[in-house]
C-alpha cells in the first residue's frame, strides 16, 4: 500500500470508529421509535376524533423520518466498512 493509500486508509478507518460511535448514542432514538409505535397503538383505539387521527399520522410522519435516518446511518456505516475491508 502506498502513503496515499495509506492516509486514506486511515481516513476511512477513523471515520468509521467515530461513526460506530455516533450509532452507539443513537441507540436511544430507536427506544423512542419504539415508543412512538406503543403510543400510536394506543391513541388509534380511541379514535373518535379528527385531531386523533391527524396525530397519528404525525407521529407516523415521526416514525417514518426517524426509521428512515436509522436505516440510512445504518445503510452508509455498512458502505464504509465494505470500503474498509475492500483494501
Amino acid at each position: 500500500m502506498n502513503l496515499m493509500n495509506k492516509k486514506n486508509y486511515k481516513k476511512v478507518e477513523d471515520a468509521l470508529s467515530d461513526l460506530k460511535s455516533i450509532q452507539e448514542k443513537m441507540r436511544p432514538i430507536y427506544k423512542e421509535i419504539k415508543s412512538l409505535k406503543d403510543i400510536k397503538k394506543s391513541i388509534s383505539t380511541i379514535k373518535d376524533d379528527d385531531s386523533i387521527d391527524q396525530c397519528i399520522n404525525e407521529i407516523d410522519l415521526i416514525i417514518e423520518n426517524l426509521d428512515n435516518i436509522q436505516t440510512s446511518f445504518g445503510d452508509f456505516v455498512d458502505l464504509l466498512e465494505n470500503i474498509e475491508s475492500d483494501d
